[in-house]
């Protein structure tokens, strides 16, 4: 197996003298597409967070191509991952093509703005997102699908060999999560970047990614391919809920749904 691209040991992390995360220790490799799941307040969003430096963990390490992660500037940390938010900001008084421009900002010199490479860049990744038809459009005029292809555009403006995206379907429709989560299985195919993304989806982590990590209470409590989370044990595991599985009459999934309590 070739070397891993991050490897978290031991990472714990305490906010409010509350333990966030738990003595996690994970290897990520090239190419993978890492789902993040677990219920409210498990840690995933911190996770991502504490990989990012933007927020402090107290105890364990975190490397990145084999250099401890507090030894990388944030340029340079910048010019590895690249992350797309839970709530991208609506209200940038940027237009599609000026935003996704902030995405060349690490490879940039303070000296001068973008060169003609930066915007050749732009323009690729513009069209891999599908949102040429709104290069003029300002974020604020977007609707919320729009608005977080636009921020992954930026993201992908990097050009990162790492994607984080936190929780990329939040606040969606049905329709809008569906197109997201066939937009983030075609760049994951077109691009062979390795991504982790975080959701409360399980079906979706179960049938896209190929691997997930589950958390509960700050604790890595499930590290394994999709088709093994759905087990009624371990989905139980890590949402201390019960589920029910059925198989789709057409494709032969499993998906699971949380049991309703009487």
């Amino acid at each position: 197996m070739s070397a891993s691209l991050i490897h978290v040991n031991e990472l714990c992390l305490f906010a409010n003298r509350k333990r966030i995360l738990d003595d996690i220790s994970f290897h990520l490799y090239p190419g993978e597409w890492v789902s993040v799941i677990g219920p409210n307040g498990a840690g995933k969003s911190t996770l991502l967070k504490a990989i990012l430096r933007l927020m402090p963990y107290q105890c364990g390490e975190v490397f990145l191509n084999g250099k401890n992660l507090l030894a990388n500037s944030l340029v340079e940390l910048s010019r590895q991952i690249a992350y797309v938010p839970q709530s991208p900001v609506a209200d940038v008084p940027f237009t599609v093509s000026e935003f996704v421009m902030t995405g060349r900002f690490a490879h940039q010199s303070r000296w001068r703005g973008p060169c003609r490479a930066d915007r050749k860049i732009v323009e690729a990744v513009i069209e891999l997102a599908g949102v040429q038809h709104l290069r003029m459009r300002r974020l604020s005029e977007l609707s919320g699908g729009e608005r977080q292809n636009v921020f992954i555009a930026a993201a992908l403006a990097q050009e990162t060999d790492i994607l984080f995206l936190d929780e990329p379907t939040a606040f969606l429709d049905p329709g809008q999560k569906r197109r997201m989560q066939i937009s983030i299985e075609r760049l994951h195919r077109e691009t062979g970047k390795t991504i982790v993304s975080v959701t409360h989806d399980v079906n979706a982590a179960a049938h896209g990614p190929t691997r997930v990590l589950g958390l509960r209470g700050g604790r890595l409590v499930f590290d394994g391919p999709g088709s093994g989370l759905m087990d009624e044990e371990v989905l139980e595991s890590v949402f201390e809920t019960t589920f029910s599985l059925a198989v789709h009459p057409e494709t032969g999934k499993t998906y699971a749904m949380p049991e309703v309590l009487c």
